[in-house]
């Protein structure tokens, strides 16, 4: 039996662009690999293509159909690109994918950024405890 080896995002990327498919191949690969590449029922995944396939014609079914809007583009939709002026999404296909966003702060700092947790005051509790010295 031929062992599974998972693909690449470059991989999954070229697939999608060359089969045209309505699937994010970003939010495909961080889900299997979350997921150990196991599907819902934790079956090991045989073959990626067709699960790509299958994930294209579940959003075929549920109609989200949504052309890419760069002029002269056939191709779907995949990634959301901005809203229209009257607050509709429209989306880019891979071949169009927008810029990723950038961090505000460079990632040598980020790196060194603690989280800092706040102890819990209850303010019910202090006010209960007010009350009882109080006598009320």
């Amino acid at each position: 039996m031929k062992t599974f080896i998972p693909p690449t995002l470059k991989q999954v990327e070229d697939y999608v662009r060359e089969k045209n498919l309505l699937v994010d191949p970003d939010f495909f690969v961080t889900y299997y690999d979350a997921g150990d590449w196991h599907d819902k029922f934790d079956d090991p995944v045989k073959n990626w293509k067709q699960k790509l396939l299958t994930w294209h014609r579940k959003a075929l079914e549920r109609g989200e159909k949504r052309p890419c809007r760069v002029q002269g583009c056939k191709g779907f939709g995949v990634y959301p690109a901005g809203k229209d002026r009257d607050g509709h999404p429209y989306y880019r296909c891979i071949n169009h994918k927008p810029p990723e966003e950038k961090a505000s702060l460079p990632k040598d700092m980020t790196d060194s950024l603690q989280v800092v947790k706040f102890p819990v005051v209850n303010v019910n509790d202090k006010r209960n405890e007010q009350r009882k010295k109080l006598g009320l």
